[in-house]
Formats: structure tokens, sequence, C-alpha cells
């Protein structure tokens, strides 16, 4: 317990020695969580590349207990192979997070990193080979213990990403899990597990303190990736190691929560025709919120959940499997009455249901035409032809593209110079959003009677705005500089049918 207890310390004492530095370094070269997404539960700048000191505070005291092993520390050597290769993995995992913080990366990319990491990790020894059912029963799994293990590696580590949600609320809960991971390792003699988590709840106790409401700083994706994946294949050592009948079961009750948000996520958009990995407000922290439970507040109940599922998966793993599997039961019945209370389940009518997911599916077929035409866009005005599209998709009166320059069409007027906002002025409804970085604003005007966006339109329109601003940083820096630039953005209109954009 004493390694531990340094580790911890180690750990802690690292992670919040950075976080001050990480956030200098981050607001000095404008490295912060993006504000323009309608999803965005804050409204100030936060630097986002808070998994960095998250990643130093878990290694530094592991790498000194493999320079200078001590009794406990030279558990390293006695399952090499293993052991280097987690923690080879895990620095794949962060410097793939920490790249898409700073520079971005695609669905596809990523995926394919994390596949990788996964297969890397079956190849190593980190497997789900066998399940142990009760009677004392094993059930081999063959080659579909490779796709198992893969899907739980990459499922976990991208639940702990979609839960990041709000202040705290992905750090809290994953430290729930590690206190739980980390009795768990005691009770099963698992000592270089017990070090694993050890070292991950010291960052992130420490890195707490700067990310609870309100936070100083975001963990990013470098943060959250590599976290749940600290998580899935500590829990598969668990599993090997484990000879317990409902031994499967202690790590999926423990990360419950990020679990079932996770795939009520892609039930809801698979049913929607909304995109796989398209974000919404309407995980369980938003229904919450939606409830009237302050941002504190809604992190506390799921911190509680958490701790309390934690206590389950204790439970499962500690008594015989019928008192675990019984508690599961009422547990699971609670749940799902939990969610029926937030509004989960209640799913619209059929033919309301396949309508939706229609226009959808018409709506992301449009983005990505007009997504693939910006993309061999050669010059503003290109780009501008290539919006003409986007009105009749999402069913608007007006949209203008205000950029710095002398683009305008000659029957509109100009685009406000205020703040991104959403607002109702008589029977107009208007919603701004940002081109980044600084390249102006994509404005869009309804005129059919809704009172606000339409979810689906805001999801459409932030997408077309990231395609909009690469073609823009493209295309403007060919562009000679002009000798006298305009110093207030007019705007290039586009209307829905009949319109045409010149330059003036």
């Amino acid at each position: 317990m004493r390694t531990e207890l340094v580790t911890f310390f180690c750990a802690a004492l690292v992670c919040s020695a950075l976080v001050p530095v990480i956030t200098r370094f981050a607001r000095r070269h404008g490295l912060f969580d993006q504000i323009t997404s309608t999803r965005k539960m804050h409204s100030a700048q936060v630097p986002r590349l808070g998994g960095i000191a998250i990643v130093a505070g878990f290694y530094a005291p592991l790498l000194a207990l493999i320079l200078y092993p001590t009794g406990l520390g030279s558990l390293f050597y006695a399952d090499a192979s293993r052991a280097f290769a987690f923690l080879f993995g895990g620095l794949a995992i962060a410097a793939l997070g920490i790249f898409d913080d700073i520079f971005g990366a695609g669905a596809v990319e990523k995926f394919f990193v994390q596949i990788a990491v996964a297969l890397y990790m079956w190849w190593a020894g980190f497997r789900i080979e066998q399940i142990h059912l009760v009677g004392g029963v094993i059930l081999p799994l063959g080659l579909f213990g490779v796709v198992l293990t893969v899907i739980w590696i990459v499922g976990v580590m991208n639940a702990l990403n979609l839960i990041d949600g709000l202040d705290g609320l992905a750090a809290g809960i994953a430290l729930a899990t590690v206190a739980t991971n980390f009795l768990i390792a005691g009770l099963e003699d698992q000592p270089l597990m017990g070090l694993w988590m050890a070292a991950l709840a010291g960052a992130l106790l420490a890195f707490l303190r700067f990310n609870f409401n309100p936070a100083k700083i975001f963990m990013g994706d470098g943060g959250s990736l590599f976290i749940g994946y600290v998580l899935a294949v500590s829990a598969i050592r668990t599993h090997q190691k484990s000879s317990a009948a409902v031994s499967l079961l202690v790590p999926i009750v423990a990360l419950a929560l990020p679990i079932t948000d996770t795939l009520l996520a892609m039930v809801r958009r698979g049913l929607r025709g909304r995109a796989m990995f398209s974000g919404d407000k309407e995980h369980i922290h938003h229904r919450l919120l939606a409830l009237g439970l302050s941002h504190r507040q809604v992190v506390l109940v799921l911190y509680a959940v958490a701790f309390a599922l934690g206590g389950l998966a204790l439970t499962l793993s500690s008594f015989a499997p019928q008192v675990g599997l019984l508690a599961l039961v009422l547990l699971v019945a609670g749940g799902l009455a939990g969610l029926w209370r937030l509004g989960f389940f209640r799913f619209q009518e059929t033919a309301e249901m396949f309508e939706l997911r229609r226009r959808n599916l018409e709506l992301r077929s449009a983005v990505k035409v007009i997504s693939t035409n910006l993309r061999h866009a050669e010059s503003v005005d290109e780009i501008i032809d290539s919006m003409a599209d986007l009105a009749p998709a999402l069913k608007a009166s007006t949209i203008r593209l205000a950029l710095p320059g002398t683009f305008v069409i000659q029957d509109g007027g100009e685009a406000e110079n205020a703040e991104r906002a959403i607002h109702s002025v008589a029977e107009v409804v208007r919603a701004r959003f940002a081109v980044e970085p600084g390249l102006g604003h994509l404005e869009i005007e309804w005129t059919d009677g809704r009172s606000v966006p339409d979810p689906d339109h805001e999801i459409a329109a932030e997408n077309l705005c990231r395609a909009l601003s690469r073609a823009l940083e493209r295309t403007l820096a060919e562009m000679p500089s002009p000798s006298a630039p305009s110093p207030v953005p007019l705007p290039a209109v586009i209307r829905p049918t009949g319109g045409r954009t010149r330059r003036s």
C-alpha cells in the first residue's frame, strides 16, 4: 500500500504542477474549446489541453518505478511484454487525442488508430477469450474474442469521450470507476493494476481541482480517450485474472453510466437518420439540466450514480453470483425507470419517426454534396456558388455569408456585426454560425413560422461551417493581399432560388 500511496501523490503533484503551465500555453496559442457550437454548455473561452497533464501525471510515477524498481515496481519486468505494451498503447492514444485537440482529426482517422491500438492490445495478451457463466460453465469465444476485445476497448474510449459534456463530469465518473478497480485489484491480488489505478486516481483528483465547475481547463480528447483506454484495458486484465461467474459483468456495471449514454445516443441517432458521430443535446446530463437542476447539481447527481454503480460492481465481484445478479436486476429496473422519467424510450409515432428520418437523410445527402463542392472550390466565387443549395436544404428563406472582403449581392442587407446569437424578430428566426478562425460568419433566416431553429439544421450548419473554414483558408491564402481592404465585413447573400451572387 505504501508504493500505491507514493504513486498516487506523485501523479497528483505532477498533474497539479502542469495544469497552470498548460493553461498559459493554450491561452498564448489560442487553443480553446470551440464555443461556436450550439451544443456547448459554456460561453467563455476555456483551454482544452488538460489531457496532457493527466497523461503526464499518470506516467511520471510509473516511469520512476520502471527506472528505479522497488519490490512492487519489479512487477513491470515480471510481465514485461504486456506491461510495456499497455504503456506504449496509452501513449499512442494520448498522442491521437492531443493531435485532435490541436489540429483536428476526422472520425475515420481516429477510429483507424483506435482499432489499431486495440488489436495491438489483443496481440500483447489483453484478450477477452472466454465468459464464465453461472454454474461453473466456461464459454470459449474463439475468433469472436478478437472482435469483442476491439469493440470493448474502442467503445469505452469513445463512451468516456461522449460523456465529457459538463465541467468535471468525465473526470469524476472516471474517478469512481478507478476507485472501484483499485479495490477489486486489492481483493483479487493484482498489484500491478493497483499501481495503474493509483496513478490515474492521483492525476484525476488533481485535475478535478481545475476542471470542476466553473472549469479553468478541459481535458479534451487527449484526456478522455486516454482515460477510457486505461479503464478498458485494465478491465480486461481483471476479467482475465478472475474465475468468478460474473467477472465480465463487473467492468460493464462499473462503467454502466457512460456505456448507457453512448448506446442511447447511437440508437437515437440511428432511428432519426442522424450521423452517428454528430452531437446533440439529448444526453443524460442534458435531460437532467432540462428538469431544472443546475450545472453542479447535475454533475453531483451523476457522481452519486457512478459511485453507486461502483459499489454494485464490488458486490458482483465479492459475493455469491446470485446475490450480485439480484442486485443487478434491481439496478436495471431502477435505471430503466429513471431513463423513462428523463424522457428516453418515448419515441414519436412510427410515421412521424420515419418522416424525420427521411428528412435527415436528405439533409445529410445535401450537406455531403455541398461539402464535396467546397473541397474542390478554387476561389471565393466558387465557394459561394457551392453554397447555393444550402438554403433549400435547410428550408431557409435567406442565407448571408459575411466575409472580410468585398463580396456582396445587390438585394441583400448587411449581416449584423454582433456576437453569434439566435433570436426571433417578428416572424423571422435568425441563427448565426461562426466560420473559424475569425473568417466571418454564416447567418441563416427562416420565415416559415418556426420559433427556434431546428436542431438538425443547426448541426448541418455547424458541419458546413467547418468545411467552409477549410475552403476559405485554402483559397484566401492563394489570393494576393488587397491594397485597401474593407474595414467592415460585407455580406454575400444566397437566396433559396433565383438569387445570384456577384462581386461589387
